[in-house]
């Protein structure tokens, strides 16, 4: 039986009692299913973690988790790579605009040209010597005898006693219209109101307290210890799994996870010693560091505990 196989008899409940990794990481370990323990870091330090624990030589089964996820950086970069090529433009897309372009101006020159000709050989009137009056003479002798008569009523109808009285009252009414006097439109103003100037207090901003007086974080685990840190301006999420001692950012409020309470915390120059085999969750916030309670830390993190 490998060494693998013996690590599955023990079971998932038993692991999680000596190392405090999460039951689903655990599960994710001993299926194999390494895409859902996101990458290479996390995998390979919970598998050496099992190994120093239990004493087991799982060196074959780190291998194939490294493989995996070479492998997936490997098609990663290829992806990337493929999207950054130059692509090659299709010279039809080019080639056939310019043709239509070209036949359509084609067209157009001979269109233009065509309808030149057509005006320069058609009929034109040409300016004479001849006084004004005989060159109406001669177009109205042109004019065919119907219309001649048609102009020569409508000159008559003009001339008729209805037609001048007509003119005449129009005249008069425009007569009238101009003799009228303007009426001027008063228009009352209403006394303007003074709006009351509002005075908008400063904003007063919370002082902020300068880096280089925030306390030091750091951690000092007893045995190899896994630390979740939640940070509460954005949530988003950093883990550190480490045997040796290590800082945290102090410039960022956060919440943080142990997997374990076998730990010494020294934040500035105070020392907190802790020897709970349980987790423990801190709050560093403003500039202070204290432990807190599961329902705070839910509270805090949108009612979730991690």
């Amino acid at each position: 039986m490998g060494d693998f196989e013996k690590l599955k008899d023990i079971g998932v409940e038993t692991i999680y009692q000596r190392t405090y990794i999460a039951h689903q990481n655990i599960e994710f370990i001993l299926d194999k299913d390494f895409a859902k323990l996101n990458n290479k870091f996390k995998a390979t330090g919970f598998i050496t973690m099992l190994e120093k624990e239990f004493g087991l030589d799982l060196s074959d089964f780190k291998k194939e988790a490294e493989k995996f996820f070479d492998h997936k950086e490997s098609e990663k970069q290829k992806v990337m790579a493929s999207q950054n090529e130059p692509k090659e433009i299709d010279k039809r897309l080019i080639i056939y605009p310019i043709a239509i372009v070209s036949v359509l101006l084609v067209l157009f020159l001979i269109i233009g040209s065509f309808s030149s000709d057509n005006d320069e050989s058609g009929t034109m009137i040409q300016a004479t010597n001849n006084p004004p009056e005989v060159a109406i003479d001669k177009l109205v002798e042109n004019v065919p005898p119907v219309v001649q008569e048609e102009i020569k009523v409508d000159e008559q109808q003009k001339t008729t006693p209805d037609a001048v009285a007509v003119e005449s009252k129009q005249e008069e009414i425009k007569q009238e219209v101009k003799q009228e006097p303007k009426q001027e439109v008063v228009v009352e103003q209403k006394p303007k109101v003074e709006q009351p100037i509002v005075k908008e207090e400063p904003k007063v901003e919370a002082p902020k307290i300068p880096v280089a007086s925030l306390p030091k974080i750091k951690i000092t685990p007893a045995v190899q210890i896994w630390v979740g840190v939640i940070y509460l301006d954005d949530f988003s999420k950093k883990d550190y799994l480490s045997t040796k001692t290590f800082e945290l950012d102090n410039t960022r409020d956060q919440l943080i996870l142990t997997g374990h309470g076998r730990l010494t915390i020294n934040v500035g120059d105070k020392e907190q010693v802790h020897t709970d085999e349980n987790r423990l969750r801190f709050l560093y916030q403003n500039g202070e560091f204290k432990m807190i309670n599961m329902e705070i830390f839910r509270e805090m993190n949108n009612g979730k505990n991690w």
